[in-house]
Protein backbone atom coordinates (compact mmCIF):
# COMPACT_ATOMS: atom_id res chain seq x y z
CA UNK A 1 0.00 0.00 0.00
CA UNK A 2 2.95 2.21 0.86
CA UNK A 3 4.49 1.64 -2.55
CA UNK A 4 1.03 2.81 -4.69
CA UNK A 5 1.18 5.93 -2.23
CA UNK A 6 4.87 6.32 -2.83
CA UNK A 7 3.96 6.07 -6.62
CA UNK A 8 1.31 8.67 -6.47
CA UNK A 9 2.97 11.29 -5.37
CA UNK A 10 6.24 10.85 -6.84
CA UNK A 11 6.75 13.90 -8.18
CA UNK A 12 9.83 13.08 -10.40
CA UNK A 13 7.83 11.06 -13.04
CA UNK A 14 7.81 7.92 -14.46
CA UNK A 15 11.03 6.99 -16.04
CA UNK A 16 11.00 4.52 -19.23
CA UNK A 17 11.64 1.67 -17.25
CA UNK A 18 8.67 2.14 -15.38
CA UNK A 19 6.36 2.55 -18.73
CA UNK A 20 8.05 -0.38 -19.69
CA UNK A 21 6.99 -2.63 -17.01
CA UNK A 22 3.37 -1.02 -16.70
CA UNK A 23 3.31 -2.31 -20.47
CA UNK A 24 4.39 -5.36 -19.89
CA UNK A 25 1.99 -6.23 -17.28
CA UNK A 26 -0.93 -4.46 -19.58
CA UNK A 27 0.16 -6.64 -21.93
CA UNK A 28 0.07 -10.43 -19.67
CA UNK A 29 -3.06 -9.26 -18.32
CA UNK A 30 -4.90 -8.64 -21.58
CA UNK A 31 -2.92 -12.03 -22.73
CA UNK A 32 -4.95 -13.67 -20.10
CA UNK A 33 -8.39 -11.99 -20.19
CA UNK A 34 -7.91 -12.89 -23.95
CA UNK A 35 -7.02 -16.41 -23.29
CA UNK A 36 -10.02 -16.59 -21.06
CA UNK A 37 -12.13 -15.55 -23.49
CA UNK A 38 -11.55 -17.59 -25.92
CA UNK A 39 -11.23 -20.84 -23.54
CA UNK A 40 -14.26 -23.07 -24.39
CA UNK A 41 -12.85 -25.97 -22.08
CA UNK A 42 -14.89 -24.37 -19.22
CA UNK A 43 -18.46 -23.91 -20.94
CA UNK A 44 -19.24 -27.33 -20.37
CA UNK A 45 -18.93 -27.08 -16.84
CA UNK A 46 -20.94 -24.07 -16.21
CA UNK A 47 -24.01 -25.41 -18.52
CA UNK A 48 -24.13 -28.33 -16.07
CA UNK A 49 -23.75 -25.79 -13.48
CA UNK A 50 -26.50 -23.51 -14.38
CA UNK A 51 -28.87 -26.60 -15.14
CA UNK A 52 -28.14 -28.15 -11.66
CA UNK A 53 -29.29 -24.90 -10.10
CA UNK A 54 -32.18 -24.29 -12.09
CA UNK A 55 -33.44 -28.36 -11.31
CA UNK A 56 -32.71 -27.13 -7.58
CA UNK A 57 -34.91 -24.33 -7.46
CA UNK A 58 -37.69 -25.82 -9.45
CA UNK A 59 -37.28 -28.59 -6.82
CA UNK A 60 -37.55 -25.69 -3.96
CA UNK A 61 -40.30 -24.65 -5.82
CA UNK A 62 -41.99 -27.91 -5.93
CA UNK A 63 -41.50 -28.77 -2.44
CA UNK A 64 -42.55 -25.91 -1.12
CA UNK A 65 -45.69 -25.83 -3.36
CA UNK A 66 -46.49 -28.96 -2.72
CA UNK A 67 -45.42 -29.42 0.99
CA UNK A 68 -48.49 -27.86 2.71
CA UNK A 69 -51.13 -29.83 0.29
CA UNK A 70 -49.06 -32.97 1.70
CA UNK A 71 -48.95 -32.31 5.23
CA UNK A 72 -53.17 -31.58 4.54
CA UNK A 73 -53.73 -34.85 2.68
CA UNK A 74 -51.14 -37.16 5.58
CA UNK A 75 -53.42 -35.48 8.07
CA UNK A 76 -56.54 -36.33 6.58
CA UNK A 77 -55.31 -39.97 6.27
CA UNK A 78 -54.05 -40.07 10.18
CA UNK A 79 -57.48 -38.41 11.39
CA UNK A 80 -59.44 -41.08 9.15
CA UNK A 81 -57.39 -43.98 10.26
CA UNK A 82 -57.64 -42.97 14.04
Amino acid sequence: MNAIKNFINDESGVTAIEYAMIAALVAVVMNAIKNFINDESGVTAIEYAMIAALVAVVGLTAVKTLGTQIQTLFGKVVTATA
